[in-house]
């Protein structure tokens, strides 16, 4: 083995390692007695057989914990985010009811300021000034009581 080693440090290659073992191996199985490998050649084979086949269970379940764990952050982040959204859907209501009857009024407020500018625009022709709402007020009182 000693000789073979070394041989195999010479060349440096890895797969000429793995063919020399490999050739001594099947060496030693023919110089050894034919009844023996018959009875232990099939026992040797399917350990070989659960020992490959245990390892690839374990690959196969180690790759599919990763997989399970990306899916179960996966649905963290829906459920998070969809929470967010039925959260900003609420507030929005909320912000709807309590400003929309107060955005109606105060565009229902313009409209009657500029109407009453307008129309008090056409008595003092101010129709280019702008008049603040007390002032605007005031004159409309006079105008219309006669004060």
């Amino acid at each position: 083995m000693e000789l073979i080693i070394e041989s195999n440090e010479k060349s440096g290659s890895k797969g000429m390692v793995f063919m020399s073992y490999l050739g001594h191996i099947l060496n030693w199985i023919k110089q050894l007695n034919p009844e023996i490998v018959k009875a232990w050649g099939p026992i040797l084979v399917g350990l070989a057989a659960i020992l490959v086949s245990s390892i690839i269970n374990i690959i196969l379940i180690l790759v599919q914990r990763g997989q399970n764990k990306r899916q179960n952050e996966f649905n963290v982040r829906q459920i998070a985010l969809s929470k967010s959204e039925e959260e900003r859907d609420e507030i929005l209501k909320r912000l709807n009811m309590f400003y929309g009857p107060f955005i109606e009024l105060r565009t229902q407020s313009k409209l009657l300021y500029e109407k009453f500018e307008h129309e008090l625009g056409k008595y003092e022709n101010l129709r280019n000034l702008r008049v603040r709402s007390c002032l605007l007020m005031f004159r409309t009182r006079i105008l219309i009581l006669g004060f």
